[in-house]
C-alpha cells in the first residue's frame, strides 16, 4: 500500500485530490491512502517545534539523507 502524509498546509487541495482519483479509480487498481497529521498521531505543534529544533542545531543534520520528525 502506497501511504502518503498529507502536509498541514495543503489539507484541502489534497482531499480534491483524492476525490478526483476516487472518481477515476485509481484505489480500485493500486492500494493508495493519504493521511494527515492527526491520523497518524503527529500533533501540529510538536512537529513544528521539532522543525525548529532541528534548524538550530542543522549543522548536526548535513549529509543526512532523511530527518524523522517524530
Amino acid at each position: 500500500m502506497l501511504t502518503i502524509l498529507v502536509d498541514h498546509n495543503i489539507e484541502g487541495h489534497a482531499m480534491l485530490l483524492w476525490g478526483t482519483l476516487t472518481a477515476e479509480g485509481w484505489p480500485d487498481l493500486m492500494a493508495l491512502r493519504l493521511v494527515t497529521f492527526p491520523h497518524v498521531g503527529l500533533p501540529y505543534e510538536s512537529c513544528a517545534i521539532r522543525l525548529v529544533e532541528i534548524g538550530l542545531d542543522l549543522a548536526n543534520y548535513l549529509g543526512t539523507g532523511r530527518v524523522f520528525i517524530p
